[in-house]
């Protein structure tokens, strides 16, 4: 998505605000909430997330908007309607209190506690012991010790089961913030409205620019939602999702999030985690690939729960507790038709003079349809029933395994018609295998497991719903911003030192420092490519005495008039001399500023401007090093750089080789500059805004900057580089900032009205030095 130049500034405003927040109320809050002095706190582009050591919070985007301030006659007041705030800013601020406490709580909760492999594989074992013990044994061990070779919950759970990491994070989630509601009550009521607000809202599609509804995405991941849901106590909104998917009152789903205690250790949360994801697989969910441990969900012709055989027709089997009579039979059906409205009609009304057979095929259909687990048969006899209405017999099941179906006797004789069977996640209806009891060969079924292609797929598209209510995958409540606020945020984020938005360098600046930068190795070669030192002292003597003479306080002589008396000349008043008067001089106060940036894009590395300004940066650094001025030295190209999703993105690289207050003479600086390659291309209009940023930066009475390229300027994106280079050349001049250009074998610099130096070589360096020298000496 295209940014305009106004939501840029928005989200810059947005950003601005929220730093100081985060500096002067969430930081300090959070560190004595989670008794963390060395917790950092720093702003995301749409999630809310903790490791432990460091907080991301999202950006509201609505922070940059500049009327928006706080209405102090609604401050603290909600709608008793649906409970939002009044005031529009403590609306903000609510939605942003309620992930600062929620990431907190993580914290304080352990939710990072180290559990011990071994520990892991105890909880787990009474539940998978059954299929490790069928896999081969070398493949048996290689995951135990994998498994035991970690101390992180989430990434052992993950050496299990893809799935069950999923089901951790929910327990993880509807834990902590049980204990958040118990201790902090008011946070209850912002974080269902984030919760209500996101599911009410739907996913957003930035292609279409439109919603996609929850019911319509990833059954799995709608089913453990459903669990998160019914965890949180918002049951109601499992209206949001699919009738088939919604699982908020399942009642196994029920009972493992009920049982998540005021106080539960970690060994317990992985136990329900895992309960919670075999549940969700024995109904069709949570697709396993072919390599996994642990078994698939069952395929639809195997409905769970019912295993045994159905009587033949005209004989019925008593439920348990009940007897054969008619009239118990009848109101079992009745009980049937009441609790199941959303169900298919059976095409035969019961049989008002009580009919035991007529009541137990109706029953026995109503039975199949509500697809539960009973220890009913699994046959539906035949009942003489006309064949009309065929087509109404068609499946209406949950979609998690389960086969729900009516099936109707076409006559008389005995012959039954196979309905459609809705197949596992993902997979297309097949034809179910005879259920009718009868000893006639039916077709063989043609379901297939899905591939390990549509798992991944599957587990990407859990992973991206989730990510919506929950936040990041690991830990973190719903997102605050928009897909489209959070798209302008994170190119802020990742453009910060931008005025303008740039769709070309998503990676923004790219700044390397001594500590990260790849080629500072000490065990590395770098030849030093050094200035001879006869070409620096001529210059140098000739700064020096301007520089000292301009710094010390003198008296000027010899003057015809003035206020002050030349002492040293007052015998000239008895010769008629009128020069006797004196004047003392008070030297400017001036303090230089100079900023060099060399070009070391790829094509410095074949045509020889690398030696070239290898050696040009040392004898500038030499120079202003024995002068005593303050200068900063960088290195410019282009690179890539990683953004927050892990997505590689073009980048403005900028190393720096010698800040304002490191010494020239360190070795480490010395290295900086001599170990530099050509790379990348030239990104002259961005290079040029930073380096003006860091010369507006500094405090100095004249500033100098002098920019190296070897060819033209701009080289690379010139849509985006030539518009911010001529921006930036203008607001320098108005500054009075001396601007240089240095030309390896080009006068670029001085089509963009730059004062120019043009250099062949190494040779040509003491031509940089003396135009150096004679502008400091303006």
């Amino acid at each position: 998505m295209q940014i305009t130049q106004d939501k840029f500034d928005q989200g810059r405003r947005a950003l601005e605000r929220f730093t100081k927040l985060i500096q002067v109320r969430y930081k300090p809050l959070l560190r004595a909430v989670t008794g963390n002095e060395k917790l950092d706190v720093k702003p995301h582009s749409s999630q809310a997330v903790t490791d432990g050591k460091t907080v991301w919070l999202p950006v509201p985007l609505a922070l940059g908007d500049e009327t928006l301030e706080h209405d102090k006659s609604l401050c603290g007041l909600r709608d008793l309607a649906d409970m939002k705030m009044l005031c529009p800013m403590c609306e903000v601020e609510d939605g942003i209190d309620a992930m600062v406490f929620h990431e907190s709580a993580h914290i304080t909760e352990k939710s990072f506690e180290k559990l011990n492999g071994r520990t892991f594989l105890k909880i787990v074992q009474p539940i998978v012991e059954p299929y490790l013990d069928q896999l081969p044994l070398d493949k048996r061990d290689k995951i135990e010790r994998e498994i035991r070779q970690e101390t992180a919950p989430m990434i052992a759970s993950s050496k299990l089961d893809p799935w069950l990491p999923f089901a951790l994070n929910i327990i993880e989630d509807i834990y902590v913030n049980r204990r958040l509601y118990k201790y902090r009550e008011g946070v209850e009521v912002a974080m269902k409205l984030t919760s209500r607000k996101t599911f009410e809202n739907g996913i957003e599609d930035l292609n279409s620019e439109s919603n996609h509804l929850w019911k319509d995405n990833d059954p799995t991941a709608q089913a453990l939602i459903s669990a998160y849901l019914a965890g949180q106590g918002l049951e109601d909104l499992g209206s949001c999702l699919h009738p088939d998917h919604d699982l908020t009152n399942d009642p196994e789903v029920l009972a493992i999030v009920g049982k998540i205690p005021g106080h539960c250790a970690i060994q317990d949360r992985v136990e329900l985690a895992m309960k919670l994801m075999m549940h969700l697989r024995s109904l069709g969910y949570c697709p396993t690939k072919s390599t996994s441990p642990l078994p698939p969900p069952p395929p639809p012709t195997e409905p769970q729960g019912e295993t045994e055989p159905q009587p033949p027709q005209g004989e019925s089997e008593p439920e348990p507790g009940k007897g054969e009579s008619g009239d118990q039979e009848g109101e079992a059906e009745e009980d049937d038709e009441a609790e199941s409205n959303h169900g298919e009609e059976s095409n035969d009304e019961a049989d008002p003079s009580g009919n035991p057979e007529a009541s137990e095929s109706e029953d026995e259909g109503d039975e199949e349809e509500d697809g539960s687990e009973s220890s009913e048969s699994d046959s539906i006899s035949e009942s003489s029933v006309e064949p009309e209405n065929e087509d109404e017999d068609e499946m209406t099941g949950k979609g998690r395994g389960h086969s729900e179906e009516t099936e109707e006797s076409d006559d008389d004789e005995g012959e039954s018609e196979d309905g459609q069977v809705e197949g596992q996640i993902g997979e297309e209806p097949v034809e179910p295998e005879n259920e009718t009891g009868s000893t006639e060969p039916t077709e063989e079924s043609t379901w297939e497991p899905p591939t390990d292609d549509e798992v991944d797929e599957a587990l990407n598209r859990a992973r991206k719903m989730l990510e919506e209510i929950m936040g990041h995958d690991e830990y973190g409540p719903s997102n605050s911003n928009s897909s489209q606020d959070g798209d302008v945020i994170k190119q802020v984020i990742e453009q910060a030192g931008f005025d303008h938005p740039s769709e070309s360098l998503r990676g923004g600046v790219d700044l390397q420092t001594k500590n990260d930068y790849p080629y500072n190795d000490p065990n590395l070669y770098a030849p030093e490519i050094k200035v001879p030192k006869h070409m620096l002292t001529p210059p140098l003597s000739r700064l020096r005495v301007v520089f000292s003479s301009n710094k010390k306080t003198g008296i000027e002589r010899s003057l015809k008039s003035g206020t002050r008396l030349d002492t040293m000349h007052l015998y000239r008043a008895g010769t008629d001399d009128k020069r006797i008067f004196g004047k003392r001089n008070v030297p400017k106060n001036r303090d230089w500023f100079v900023l060099i940036g060399l070009d070391f894009s790829g094509s410095t590395d074949a045509n020889g401007a690398d030696a070239a300004h290898k050696m040009a940066g040392h004898a500038v650094g030499e120079l202003l090093y024995q002068l005593d001025i303050k200068f900063e030295m960088y290195a410019h190209t282009s690179g890539t750089k990683r953004d927050q999703d892990g997505n590689t993105q073009l980048a403005l690289e900028h190393v720096l080789i010698k800040g304002v207050d490191e010494n020239w003479r360190d070795k480490s600086v010395q290295r900086m500059l001599f170990s530099q390659r050509g790379r990348g291309c030239n990104l002259d209009g961005h290079s040029l805004e930073q380096y003006r940023k860091r010369i507006e930066a500094q405090r100095a009475t004249d500033k100098l900057l002098l920019y190296f390229t070897d060819g033209a300027m701009p080289a690379l994106n010139a849509h985006e580089e030539l518009p911010i280079l001529k921006e930036n050349i203008e607001i320098l001049r108005r500054s009075r900032t001396t601007l240089i250009g240095v030309g390896y074998r080009t006068d670029s610099p001085k089509q963009h009205g730059l004062d120019t130096i043009e250099i062949n070589g190494p040779e040509d360096i003491a031509s940089i030095v003396k135009g150096l020298e004679d502008r400091l000496l303006r």
